[in-house]
C-alpha cells in the first residue's frame, strides 16, 4: 500500500499545471501562426506588386519603341486614343498604329499605307489586326496620352494599372517620348 500511494501522490502533474501548460503552449503557437500569416500576406503583396511593374515596363517598352519611331501623331478623345505614322524598318512597311483602352485592356491596331485615311482621321472603326498589349494578371485603368508641343515632338503617356485582385492598389506610372523623326 505504502508504494501505491506515494506512486500516486509524487509522480505526474497536477491539472492546474497541464491547464498552465496548455495555455502557454497555445498562446505561443497562436503568436507563432500570426508571424507566419503576415509573413505570407507581405510576400503575396510583394509578388502581386512585381508583377504589376513586370507587365507596366513590357507595355511602355513596346509602346515607346514603337512611338519613338513615328510621326503625325494625333490624339483623339481627350487623350484616350493615340494614332500616329511609323516609318516601319528595313523589314517592315511604313505603317499606321493606333493604341486605345478597352475594358481594362490595352489594344493596338495598325495597317499599312492602304487604309491611311482611317488612320488619319483616328476614327474607332477597324478591320486591322488588333493587339492586346496587356496580360490577363493585370487591369489598365486609366492609359492617356499627351502630346508636347514645342520644337521638338514628344509624348507623354500616362497609365494607371493595377493587378486583378480586389486587395490590388493601383500603381500609377507616365512616360515622356521623344521623337526620332526629325522631318
Amino acid at each position: 500500500m505504502r508504494f501505491i500511494k506515494k506512486y500516486f501522490t509524487d509522480s505526474g502533474y497536477t491539472m492546474i499545471e497541464l491547464i498552465v501548460a496548455l495555455t502557454i503552449f497555445s498562446i505561443v503557437i497562436v503568436g507563432i501562426t500570426q508571424v507566419a500569416v503576415s509573413v505570407l500576406r507581405v510576400q503575396r503583396g510583394s509578388s502581386e506588386m512585381q508583377n504589376i511593374e513586370d507587365n507596366a515596363r513590357a507595355i511602355f517598352e513596346s509602346m515607346v519603341r514603337e512611338v519613338r519611331t513615328g510621326h503625325s501623331y494625333k490624339v483623339v478623345e481627350n487623350g484616350k486614343r493615340f494614332c500616329f505614322s511609323a516609318a516601319g524598318t528595313s523589314a517592315t512597311a511604313p505603317f499606321f498604329a493606333r493604341y486605345f483602352l478597352d475594358s481594362g485592356i490595352i489594344y493596338r491596331t495598325s495597317v499599312t499605307n492602304g487604309e491611311e485615311a482611317e488612320y488619319k482621321s483616328c476614327s474607332n472603326n477597324s478591320n486591322s489586326d488588333t493587339l492586346a498589349f496587356n496580360s490577363n494578371n493585370v487591369v489598365v485603368e486609366d492609359l492617356t496620352f499627351k502630346i508636347n508641343s514645342g520644337d521638338h515632338k514628344m509624348i507623354t503617356i500616362f497609365m494607371k494599372i493595377k493587378g486583378n485582385t480586389v486587395s490590388s492598389k493601383s500603381v500609377i506610372l507616365q512616360t515622356t517620348v521623344s521623337s526620332r523623326y526629325l522631318c
